[in-house]
């Protein structure tokens, strides 16, 4: 029998003076408006920034983006529990295994704690480089600052 070894999701959280309804709210309806496209889009791997983000809402959503008359599917939604928690299957690059994304809006003082979990790593042959490049600065820390900054 083999055993897969576990490998530690990314968590990254964010607190925004808003409630969980406006932070569900900028974070699905407005995502074409904080998200850093320039930087974080299969497209800007292809050199060309997408012309659109669009989020689906509801359970078989999907998450793509449209540059001209090429879409690009980024992930389909399995979990939609406004305003409470989203969940999708990550899939931006076809020659890679699908991974889970989790985002949850909790009430706390003065706001909102938004926390994104990135699991599914043990699927990855190069995990740890791949789970890297996600979990540094320039990764989900960056995405929810941009996430963050839309709601000041």
């Amino acid at each position: 029998m083999s055993r897969t070894e576990t490998i530690a999701p990314i968590k990254t959280a964010v607190t925004v003076a808003v409630s969980p309804e406006r932070a569900w709210e900028v974070f699905t309806a407005q995502m074409a408006d904080w998200w850093p496209l320039r930087t974080h889009s299969i497209g800007a791997f292809e050199g060309a920034v997408p012309e659109r983000l669009v989020l689906e809402p509801g359970v078989g959503g999907e998450i793509y983006e449209e540059t001209g008359s090429v879409r690009r599917h980024w992930a389909r939604i399995d979990g939609w529990e406004p305003p409470n928690r989203l969940s999708y299957t990550w899939h931006v690059n076809p020659e890679n295994p699908p991974t889970n994304v989790t985002v949850t809006f909790e009430p706390v003082d003065g706001g909102t704690r938004v926390t994104i979990v990135h699991s599914g790593w043990e699927a990855y042959a190069d995990a740890g480089v791949t789970r890297a490049s996600y979990g540094s600065a320039g990764g989900w820390e960056l995405v929810a600052a941009s996430f963050a900054a839309a709601l000041d």
